[in-house]
């Protein structure tokens, strides 16, 4: 090992890169990516000379030059180099449209009767991860990290061990890991289990995932053992050995806290509330997906305000949906039902200066969320099941004056963290959320800077850097610190379409 540091690099993998490409008018555009992932990875490898793999999002076959021309500035702008893996349309469909969001997202959720088991999903699923694999073949070196990112990755280690490539490698499930009942109902449930066992370690969000993981193991293989207890633990089984962490994924603590403090931000906050006429608001931020429990939320906040007259006019749900998945057509009838209930609840009850559920459908930029977290009084997550959420530690974090209040679902990952600052509700129940949001509208101000001070300190605690230096010091013997900062190397030549 380089005991130096000087030419070892961490290698962040993920389905997708933190940016896509679009083909608009002849003319070839790359734009940054949204979502949980690229929020969080991004502090960790900037002016680390770093790099990060995955396909750019582009389903229309792109010239090379084009590429390079879009990834290069970027990669220079962001501070880490920008490494794709090209894909066909046939590989997009069967394997991320397939088995990835067809068959191991709704089962990892706990929803198996969404799932859509068929042999060609699989065989695609190897098939891309095999295309991942000789990309890290090609770009990376025996003294780099390999950090693998979720569920559509499963494979890639295993993939990449039979192309004899010494590596140290650890992977990482941001999603929930099912029971044993759900998870043996998966036809290649030994497959995907095996692929896991061949990491040096694997990341769970919780104890409870990682509980399920080595159940699962133990109907496999009645000879599996675990030794050690804490974060992380020793598992031994199907022959293999691996370090099973529960280490929940946190933010950039600091980046959050010091863009609300910003004057723009501040002006862009003052303006949303003199804009809702300074009434109470519930937030919601929540990506276009039937995990989200996004009807529950509509629901319980019409039930408030049925029952509760009284807060009409007095209250706002702000709703933001984040665009996703939207070729599929589960996801256009939950775009559907989401805007019927929107126009329903304001169709019963809106005044002429007051709607009661604000809805936007369109991504947001990362200044004006951090203004609508410090405008908000409250954030409302009702996840029927969710590996962590990271929507609620963004609000707390942007919340430096330790106003505002947590309503989150129990079935969150956040919520073991959460459980003594949150207001914990079982989405299921529209009667538990309604008297959440009335408890929080009606609460003393004590109580809610004292609860929002807990998941502050949470927060800050366990954030994002926490996390990679527990992930690095196991599977690498490293801590973070010891990742210093450099300059990009020169850009490498990139993969052509097999």
């Amino acid at each position: 090992m380089d005991i130096e540091g000087k030419n070892r690099r961490l290698v962040v993998v993920s389905n997708r890169l933190p940016v896509k490409l679009n083909h608009s008018e002849g003319v070839w555009e790359g734009k940054p990516g949204s979502g949980g992932l690229v929020t969080a990875l991004s502090p960790l490898l900037r002016h680390r000379g770093g790099l990060w793999v995955g396909w750019p999002g582009n389903r229309e076959p792109a010239p090379l030059g084009a590429i390079r021309n879009l990834l290069g500035p970027l990669s220079e702008e962001w501070g880490f180099r920008l490494t794709p893996v090209i894909l066909s349309e046939k590989d997009v469909d069967s394997h991320y449209y397939g088995f990835s969001n067809a068959i191991l997202w709704p089962l990892f959720h706990g929803l198996q009767s969404r799932c859509c088991f068929e042999n060609r999903f699989y065989r695609s699923f190897i098939s891309v991860n095999d295309k991942f694999a000789k990309v890290l073949a090609k770009h990376t070196a025996p003294n780099d990290f390999i950090w693998i990112h979720d569920y559509q990755l499963i494979p890639l280690g295993e993939r990449l061990s039979r192309l004899r490539l010494n590596r140290s490698m650890g992977f990482f499930l941001h999603i929930p890991f099912p029971s044993p009942d759900i998870f043996f109902k998966l036809p290649w449930r030994e497959e995907i289990l095996s692929a896991m066992m061949s990491y040096k370690l694997i990341g769970f969000q919780t104890p409870r995932d990682r509980r399920h993981f080595s159940e699962c193991l133990r109907q496999l293989d009645r000879s599996t053992r675990q030794r050690g207890h804490g974060r992380i633990v020793e598992l031994h089984s199907m022959g293999k050995r691996v370090l099973a962490g529960a280490l929940p994924i946190g933010i950039d603590f600091r980046e959050f806290s010091d863009m609300s403090k910003g004057p723009e931000s501040v002006e862009r906050m003052e303006h949303i509330k003199e804009e809702l006429g300074n009434r109470f608001l519930f937030l919601g931020v929540d990506r276009l997906d039937y995990t989200k429990g996004l009807p529950n939320k509509l629901r319980a906040f019409e039930l408030m305000l049925r029952r509760t007259p009284s807060l009409r006019g007095k209250v706002v749900l702000y709703q933001i949906v984040i665009p996703s998945r939207e070729e599929i057509l589960e996801y256009k009838e939950l775009k559907t039902e989401i805007e019927l209930l929107v126009s329903r609840i304001n169709g019963e009850f809106a005044t002429l200066d007051w709607t009661p559920v604000v809805y936007r459908y369109r991504p947001m930029e990362r200044n004006d969320l951090v203004s609508l977290y410090s405008a908000s009084d409250a954030i409302v997550v009702t996840s029927v099941q969710d590996g962590m959420n990271l929507v609620c530690k963004e609000y707390c974090a942007s919340h430096w004056d330790n106003r505002g209040t947590v309503i989150l679902s129990e079935f969150a990952g956040a919520a073991r963290q959460f459980k003594d600052g949150a207001l914990l509700i079982n989405p299921y129940s529209d009667e538990q959320t309604a008297d959440a949001m009335e408890k929080v509208f009606s609460m003393d101000e004590n109580e809610k800077r004292h609860r929002m001070s807990k998941l502050r300190r949470i927060v800050k605690r366990q954030d994002i850097f926490w996390w990679t230096d527990k992930i690095l010091k196991a599977s690498y013997g490293t801590g973070l610190e010891d990742w210093p900062y450099r300059e990009l190397p020169s850009i490498t030549g990139i993969q052509q379409r097999n």
